[in-house]
């Protein structure tokens, strides 16, 4: 998830429909799922291209595991993908590389949630 303004909305691995007036709100959820970023190997990658007025913004998950994956006697599949925002423009783009945990459930995801939220959470789009 990438969250707009405080960070005291930070870690939310339930997720609620969208638009919900309940925290979190003003939000872009790429692939809105339970992952351990910080307890799997994956890293989370951002990059500034280009030049004023014209950047974009690159933000990766590459190789996350959800939380239930971190267990060493579970599956080891992990997901990457990528958000693009774009200056000056109300632009986003997602890009799934891998989406696929060797779980029927959680594959391509299925147990996961897309959106964007506005601020008060009054409006969204999933």
């Amino acid at each position: 998830m990438i969250k707009f303004g405080s960070a005291n909305e930070l870690a939310y691995f339930e997720y609620l429909n969208i638009p919900d007036p309940a925290a979190p709100n003003n939000f872009i959820a790429p692939f809105w799922a339970d992952f351990n970023p910080i307890a799997s190997t994956g890293t989370i990658y951002s990059k500034l291209e280009g030049t004023t007025p014209n950047r974009r913004l690159i933000i990766q998950w590459h190789d996350i595991k959800l939380y239930k994956e971190v267990d060493p006697g579970g599956p080891q599949s992990s997901a990457t993908f990528q958000t693009i925002l774009y200056e000056g423009s109300n632009d986003i783009v997602v890009q799934y590389l891998d989406t696929t945990f060797d779980d029927v459930l959680y594959d391509q995801g299925k147990d996961a949630l897309a959106g964007i939220e506005y601020v008060e959470g009054l409006l969204g789009l999933e």
